[in-house]
């Protein structure tokens, strides 16, 4: 008995009469099944045609469309110029062409009597692998496909997303650069896609990103990072659809290239660690360079972080965060730090810990320290003895308490000494 992924099939029309299809086949009912076929493959193909219009103001559908309109019911070639727009635009590879050259002539003849002297039949019967396999191709290979997502077209985001990305490299950086390219993604791509739509580059983006091991995959992984990462911010996906793609990403080792992109990505988009695969999760826990997760986990604080992130942070090797940089303002990305630094810091449960903590977890950014952020680092610390009456800590809070009399009034410096003197003595 065949069966097929319903679900997977992108207009609710087609999911309608595909049924009907598959009924036929199940009872052996091969010619009606091969004719039902070919109707549900046109009309499938004139929605994708009518989406393309409505969803992307396609100008090159809307005249295809008028010039449909224009012909006559009866007309044959009308499903011709139909076919041929999509075959255009790559919508088809060539075993899908392949599959619709041979459907045609399977329905010709299972629809049509041959009038022709000798026929032994004057229906022929199309057999039963023929038939399965042509309603399996059609299903996953053009009714599960978005209309704007022909083999082409997925290619052109990534080569067009490419090619911006070199134009803007030259002249912009920082968190200008990302902006820049962020708003070019919406603007020519993610304002105008339908979220079925997104939920196929979704999809597509994560394979080559995560999946993918090909050169070309390598090449572009940051860009196509950076344009899975503006999709996601852009979309509303069912959280069931991306669990599904989560779950694919398999990373063997914390030496696999795109380690450090799942880490960049889960900087963004952390709440998705809960969805990767425990092996996946396992080689995050034990890389001793990004351990911040395991110690949240284990103190339990991760609730009180007001943050995206599901604190997998390197504890001090700064050019760990080169990739991270990329996608987020250099101001709040040593914010989001040191806040959690200082967290680490405060639960420190012996002197070594707290040593170890200040050197790789404040110390670096002190330069970086705010008023409002030296407030929070001695209300987080309170009374704990292990990091009050440590030996090294006088010289430590005192290159704080330098960094502050450069930004402060002597007078406000005289005040934070005075009201904590604990934490600077």
């Amino acid at each position: 008995m065949l069966q097929i992924k319903i679900d997977n099939i992108v207009e609710d029309e087609t999911k309608q009469y595909i049924p009907e299809v598959i009924s036929s086949f199940n009872n052996h009912n091969y010619r009606s099944a091969v004719v039902s076929l070919y109707s549900v493959l046109i009309t499938d193909l004139y929605l994708k045609l009518q989406t393309l219009i409505d969803e992307y103001e396609d100008e090159e559908a809307s005249k295809r469309n008028d010039e449909l309109k224009k012909m006559k019911q009866e007309d044959a070639s009308r499903e011709n110029r139909l076919i041929d727009f999509f075959t255009s635009r790559s919508m088809f590879n060539a075993e899908v062409q392949n599959a619709i050259s041979n459907l045609k002539n399977y329905r010709n003849i299972s629809a049509h009597p041959n009038f022709r002297a000798g026929a032994e039949k004057l229906l022929i019967t199309p057999n039963e692998q023929i038939v399965s396999g042509l309603i399996q191709l059609l299903t996953e290979d053009v009714f599960s496909k978005i209309a704007f997502l022909g083999n082409s077209s997925f290619e052109f985001l990534l080569s067009d997303s490419e090619r911006y990305w070199n134009v803007i490299s030259g002249s912009l950086i920082g968190m200008d650069f990302i902006t820049n390219y962020q708003q070019f993604l919406r603007r020519k791509f993610f304002d105008k896609m339908s979220d079925r739509t997104k939920v196929y580059y979704v999809r597509q983006l994560i394979k080559i990103v995560f999946i993918s091991k090909s050169p070309e995959a390598d090449k572009n992984r940051i860009i196509n990072l950076e344009t899975l990462k503006c999709l996601l911010t852009n979309s509303n996906i069912p959280s069931d659809d991306l669990r599904k793609m989560v779950e694919r990403i398999d990373i063997e080792t914390s030496e696999d290239p795109k380690y450090l992109f799942l880490l960049n990505f889960l900087f963004n988009f952390g709440d998705l660690y809960k969805n990767l695969l425990v092996s996946v999760q396992q080689i995050i826990k034990n890389d001793s360079n990004y351990n911040l997760y395991t110690w949240y986990a284990k103190k339990g604080t991760i609730n009180e972080m007001n943050s995206p992130i599901l604190d997998i942070l390197p504890d001090g090797d700064i050019k760990h965060l080169n990739l991270i940089k990329k996608s987020i303002s250099e101001d709040k990305l040593s914010q989001q730090i040191l806040i959690l630094g200082i967290n680490k810091y405060a639960q420190s449960e012996s002197f070594d810990e707290a040593d170890n903590l200040f050197s790789t977890c404040i110390e670096p950014f002190i330069n970086d320290m705010t008023e409002e952020d030296v407030d929070i680092l001695i209300t987080k610390v309170g009374s704990n003895s292990q990091v009050l009456y440590r030996g090294r800590k006088y010289n430590d809070h005192n290159k704080i308490l330098n960094h502050l009399s450069s930004i402060v009034s002597e007078e406000k410096t005289e005040e934070f000494k005075e009201q904590n003197e604990t934490f600077w003595k």
